[in-house]
C-alpha cells in the first residue's frame, strides 16, 4: 500500500510540475505579447505625432530596414536620418492592425497589415498606401524590446512612365 500511495504522489508531483511549467510558459508568452504590444503603439503614436525621439526608442544600433521601392537602411543613425528626412517631407498617419505573432526567447515576428497616409508639409500630392509588414522584435538587455529587422511590401502597383 505504501508504494501505492508513493506512486499517486509521484504522479500528482509531475502533473502538478508539469501545469506549472506550463502556466509559466503561458504567462511569459502574454508578457511579451504584451510588451512588444506596448511598444509597437508607441512606435505609432510617435510615427502619426512627428515625435523623432520616440520613433527611435525602439530602434536599436543594428536595426536594418528594408522599405518597398528604396535601398536597405542598416542602423542606428541610417534610420534616424531616414525618419527625419520623411518628418521634413510629410505629415504621417499609420495604422497597423496585427495578423500573427510568434516568439520565442529573446526573439519574436509580427506580421501587419498597414495603411499609411503621407500628406506633403509644402505642396503636392497626398500619398497613400497599404500593404504587408513584417518586424523581427529583439529583447534588449534591459528587457525592452526594439525592432531588430523590418521589412513591408505595397500592395499599390509600381507607377508607370508613359
Amino acid at each position: 500500500m505504501g508504494r501505492y500511495r508513493a506512486g499517486i504522489l509521484l504522479v500528482a508531483l509531475a502533473a502538478a510540475v508539469g501545469c506549472s511549467r506550463e502556466a509559466r510558459e503561458a504567462a511569459e508568452a502574454q508578457a511579451v505579447a504584451q510588451a512588444i504590444r506596448a511598444a509597437r503603439e508607441a512606435f505609432v503614436v510617435s510615427t502619426n505625432g512627428d515625435d523623432l525621439d520616440g520613433i527611435m526608442a525602439v530602434i536599436p544600433e543594428d536595426c536594418v530596414v528594408m522599405p518597398p521601392h528604396e535601398p536597405v537602411v542598416v542602423g542606428f543613425s541610417a534610420n534616424q536620418r531616414w525618419h527625419e528626412e520623411r518628418i521634413a517631407q510629410f505629415t504621417t498617419r499609420m495604422q497597423l492592425t496585427p495578423t500573427d505573432m510568434r516568439a520565442a526567447s529573446d526573439w519574436a515576428v509580427e506580421w501587419f497589415r498597414y495603411d499609411l497616409t503621407l500628406t506633403p508639409r509644402a505642396a503636392g500630392d497626398t500619398v497613400r498606401d497599404t500593404g504587408r509588414l513584417m518586424w523581427q522584435w529583439h529583447r534588449q538587455p534591459d528587457g525592452a524590446w526594439k525592432i531588430r529587422k523590418a521589412i513591408w511590401n505595397s500592395d499599390q502597383p509600381l507607377p508607370t512612365t508613359d
